[in-house]
């Protein structure tokens, strides 16, 4: 049996958690004296515990084995009970469809991991024969193979996910990123965002209801919002309600117009239910504090009834067109059981759907009005508001913002939709289309008649499984330019896993391919305030991007809405972290056309210059192409500097003039830059 009480004693790996009724697990009111492991936090209540013991004490009524064997194997089916208790019973208890009956003891055991279970099934064959009588399956193979195993074979007895945050690294650093944590101690920070209104402002969505304004890289003490009183009570782990988004007016410099996405109470519900209604609300900024709200101003603008607590989507976003788009979720629970094809594809209802709406046409009635453009106005039985449809639960979406140079991708609706028990996957979002849920996830079928009969699909533009990941969360394209290896590139992540990922379009194919991006660790993430992998909060649970392009992640150690534990970092390339000052001087134009350029370093270079030629002309060619994007030129001191090194292969770097150790390609590149009409400092 020894083998049976060393699984019991490993450790549990921290996942997405959730109850057997779909519902958050929550801390007891009364400690639980039976499956008293449960206690901390679970999903059973003091009389959930005793009903449990209560039936494992009636089933083993009669059992006439040995005592020892008894008491062995009567713990073991104690535990494996008490496993509806976990946080994690929702995952545990979905798996293979059981052929027996409801009343079968084996549907109150969850999926067991198979060495567990084989080892169960030899030491304890006599044990469950008695307490199984006409279930006990046949053999070994129909007892794990076909009763026990798990619809998602990484959730399973006596283990959770195992996909360990601490083991998202990369060996090789060149393709890495740094995080610079910006500010701490928020709670649960779903949305960073800024104004566009030339402040270099970044408001901060905290779950629990209030906004934040981080301005000049401090978080002011006085909220820009607080609507908590509003706000159903977040008493729950992984509870999915909330504040969840906010967008800008696309004139908000001049009218101070701003929307929010956030959860209320039912009717007179106040208890914990899981039905409550999604708002869309207006407010206005205070006419004498710009980092205030006025409070006192709300509109709503709309509400949708949520059948369940989960899946509730809540990016808001203001397209080119000036519409505000938002992005519902399938209504909850799981699989998405409403009605005969679920929420996703039934377009009589706003779940499971990317609406589209006008914010500045309204009356007393109606708090927006449809675009006429939308395309399904006018048909009957369809709501008009929706854009696009067949999502599960959108969790962070983008417009990228476009090559500034040429406009190139600019418009595209990037969505990172989560998935149900196999795939995660991105979406570009559409007019007009159907994104297959709940008949697809990711690209193979969910639910197979729906599946194929259903409206034409449109697939995304990449999934991957839950051996990589279990919770997508939604980025952008990267359009600034303190990071040009990412230039174009969408970042996106995963919560569960941790892990950071890049898409990037290949033009001739058409098709996405993906990168893993690592944390650094501390050999590269060195410089003032950046920190290496081992010292970052993995649990992604949103991203933002400021005025400039640059992108923060947003990530927390626990997902408790009503604790501190969130931390907005700045994505840093591992090259930036060197203190050093670069200035390039520009003589004007000569007649002939011609013209040239001068400059000389500050400081010591320590960084890692690459030493492939044809790797750093591309990297050179990026970043003149994106340069005049900036305010100033970026810096490209670690893909320009190739200077000499000394015995202990430190770079050395001269402070005179640097035009003598610069290949001439690379004086031409510098002066093609320097004439345009860009800043010629770089710092």
């Amino acid at each position: 049996m020894g083998l049976l009480f060393a699984l019991l004693l490993l450790p549990v790996v921290s996942a997405h958690p959730q109850c057997l009724n779909f519902f958050p697990p929550f801390v007891p009111q009364q400690a639980l004296s039976y499956c008293h492991s449960h206690s901390s936090l679970g999903c059973c209540s003091a009389a959930d515990d005793q009903q449990v013991a209560d039936d494992v004490t009636q089933w083993l009524v009669g059992i006439t084995l040995s005592d020892d064997a008894a008491k062995t194997c009567s713990s073991h089916v104690k535990e494996l009970v008490c496993s509806q208790c976990s946080q994690w019973s929702q995952h545990l208890y979905d798996r293979m469809e059981l052929n027996v009956s409801r009343s079968s003891i084996l549907h109150r055991f969850p999926a067991m991991c198979p060495l567990f279970c084989q080892q169960l099934f030899t030491n304890c064959s006599l044990y469950l024969h008695q307490l199984l009588q006409h279930d006990f399956p046949q053999n070994i193979t129909d007892f794990c193979d076909n009763i026990q195993r798990a619809s998602d074979e990484s959730y399973c007895y006596p283990f959770t996910y195992d996909a360990s945050r601490q083991s998202i690294s990369a060996d090789v650093n060149e393709s890495c990123v740094c995080l610079k944590p910006v500010v701490s101690d928020l709670r649960n920070p779903l949305a960073a965002v800024y104004p566009g209104d030339g402040t270099n402002r970044l408001f901060i969505v905290e779950q629990i209801g209030v906004i934040r304004i981080i301005k000049d890289q401090q978080l002011l003490m006085q909220p820009f919002l607080d609507i908590t009183r509003n706000v159903v009570s977040l008493f729950y782990r992984a509870d999915e309600r909330g504040l969840l988004g906010m967008a800008f007016h696309p004139q908000y410099k001049t009218n101070g117009r701003f929307f929010v996405y956030y959860s209320i109470y039912f009717a007179s519900e106040r208890g914990f239910f899981g039905r409550h209604i999604s708002r869309v609300s207006e407010f206005c900024v205070s006419k004498n504090d710009t980092n205030v709200a006025d409070k006192m101003s709300e509109r709503v603008v709309m509400q949708i009834e949520q059948p369940r607590f989960n899946h509730n989507g809540g990016q808001l976003l203001f397209g080119d067109d000036g519409f505000l788009y938002i992005f519902l979720g399938d209504g909850g629970a799981a699989g998405d059981p409403f009605g005969s094809i679920g929420n996703g594809q039934n377009r009589s209802t706003l779940l499971g759907s990317v609406l589209r709406i006008d914010v500045d046409e309204y009356n007393s009635t109606h708090g927006y009005s449809v675009p006429s453009c939308n395309p399904f106005v006018g048909i009957l039985n369809v709501r008009p508001e929706i854009y696009s449809y067949g999502v599960r639960n959108p969790w962070r979406c983008s417009f990228d913002r476009g090559d500034s140079t040429n406009g190139s991708g600019r418009g595209r609706l990037f969505c990172g939709d989560v998935g149900q028990n196999k795939f995660e996957e991105i979406d570009i979002i559409e007019k007009g289309r159907n994104y297959g849920w709940r008949g697809k996830e990711g690209f193979e079928c969910y639910q197979a008649d729906q599946c194929h009969n259903m409206e034409k699909e449109e697939l995304p533009i990449f999934a991957y499984n839950h051996s990589v990941g279990k919770s997508v969360t939604g980025g952008y394209v990267y359009r600034g330019c303190q990071f040009p290896l990412l230039h174009e590139k969408y970042i996106f992540g995963d919560y569960e896993s941790g892990r950071l990922f890049a898409l990037s379009e290949n033009r001739m194919s058409g098709k996405w391919e993906n990168e893993e991006l690592c944390v650094g660790d501390e050999s590269i993430c060195h410089g003032e305030g950046v920190l290496g992998r081992e010292s970052v909060v993995r649990g992604i649970l949103s991203f933002g991007e400021d005025e400039d392009g640059e992108m923060y992640m947003l990530a927390v150690h626990q997902a408790f809405p009503t604790l501190p534990l969130g931390t907005v970092y700045q994505i840093i390339d591992p090259y930036r972290c060197v203190s050093i000052h670069i200035t390039i001087n520009r003589s004007k134009q000569q007649k002939d056309g011609s013209s040239t350029i001068t400059g000389y370093i500050n400081g010591v270079f320590s960084g890692h210059p690459t030493t492939q030629p044809k790797q750093e002309l591309q990297l050179l060619e990026t970043a003149d192409r994106i340069s005049c994007q900036c305010r100033r030129l970026i810096p490209t001191r670690h893909y320009l500097i190739m200077g000499h090194y000394n015995t202990n292969n430190q770079p050395i770097i001269n402070t005179d003039s640097l035009v003598s150790t610069w290949k001439p390609v690379w004086i031409q590149k510098l002066k093609k830059a320097a004439n345009r009409r860009c800043e010629h400092a770089i710092t």
